[in-house]
C-alpha cells in the first residue's frame, strides 16, 4: 500500500536494503495521546526501519534527516511518530535527534489478544 500511494522511502548502500520509512498524514493513534504541539500541520512517520546489519551506523539520522526534509517540503510543521515504549534503541535515536515525548500512551490492538503500548514523540520543524 505504501509503495502504491508513493509515501514509502528506500535507504540503500551500494548493494542492499539499509533502512526505509513511510510518511502519512495521518494516524489512527493521533487522538490516543496529548501532543504538546497542537495547532499545526502534523505528519506521521510510520514503520520506520533500519537493517539488523546497518544499526549503530548512523542509518536512523539519516532516514529522520529525509523525513524533515520531506516533511518540510510538502508544507508540514510538525513531525510525528509512535514508538513501542520497549524499543530502548529506537526511543534514545528519537529523543537524540531532538523529539519530544507527548503525554499518554496509545495501546494499539495487534489482535484481540496482543496489544503494543507505544508512545507518541514529535518534533516542530519550524
Amino acid at each position: 500500500e505504501d509503495i502504491q500511494t508513493g509515501c514509502l522511502y528506500i535507504l540503500c548502500d551500494e548493494k542492499c536494503f539499509a533502512g526505509a520509512f513511510s510518511l502519512k498524514d495521518e494516524n489512527k493513534g493521533a487522538g490516543e495521546v496529548t501532543w504538546n504541539l497542537s495547532g499545526r500541520k502534523p505528519v506521521y512517520i510510520e514503520k520506520l526501519a533500519v537493517a539488523a546489519e546497518y544499526r549503530g551506523r548512523g542509518c536512523g539520522s539519516v532516514l529522520l534527516d529525509e523525513a524533515v526534509r520531506l516533511a518540510g517540503k510538502t508544507g508540514h510543521d510538525v513531525l510525528r511518530l509512535f514508538v513501542d515504549v520497549s524499543n530502548g534503541m529506537a526511543v534514545r535515536l528519537y529523543e537524540k535527534y531532538g523529539f519530544r515525548k507527548a503525554a499518554g500512551i496509545w495501546h494499539e490492538m495487534i489482535d484481540e489478544h496482543r496489544f503494543l503500548d507505544e508512545a507518541g514523540y514529535e518534533l516542530a520543524l519550524t
